[in-house]
């Protein structure tokens, strides 16, 4: 009797186990998330890109939180890439936008945290679709 009660217990922690990690979930970590939008300030119901789980995400890209949302991003890479030059001169020219990134670890895939006219933007290296 005693056995055939471990038994169901040994099974039964098998199962649980079993449904606590998502077998369907894609290797690698997710970019961080920046600051910007405030989620209070922004809509949340764009679900273009939206997924719940790794599986909705074609290719490599991952179910990550970013930009009050959950959405299909690359996993981070190593960010061998340096950041592009550019001529200070046309920042005159250019509208600027809030930071997209502070750090390279907010920035998908292989794309780095570059400064360009008064500002930080995810660039470095060409994203793969």
């Amino acid at each position: 009797m005693i056995s055939s009660s471990l038994i169901v217990l040994g099974l039964s922690l098998c199962f649980l186990g079993a449904r606590a990690t998502d077998p369907a979930e894609k290797p690698g970590s997710c970019p961080l998330d920046v600051d910007y939008p405030r989620c209070d300030s922004v809509n949340t119901n764009n679900q273009e890109n939206g997924c719940q789980k790794d599986s909705d995400c074609t290719g490599d890209r991952k179910c990550c939180f970013s930009g009050c949302q959950k959405q299909c991003l690359l996993p981070l890479k190593a960010k061998l890439d340096p950041c592009p030059s550019y001529d200070p001169s046309i920042c005159a020219l250019i509208k600027l936008a809030p930071s997209d990134c502070h750090m390279d670890n907010q920035c998908q895939g292989t794309e780095r945290c570059c400064f360009y006219c008064a500002g930080y933007y995810c660039g470095g290296a060409i994203i793969e679709n």
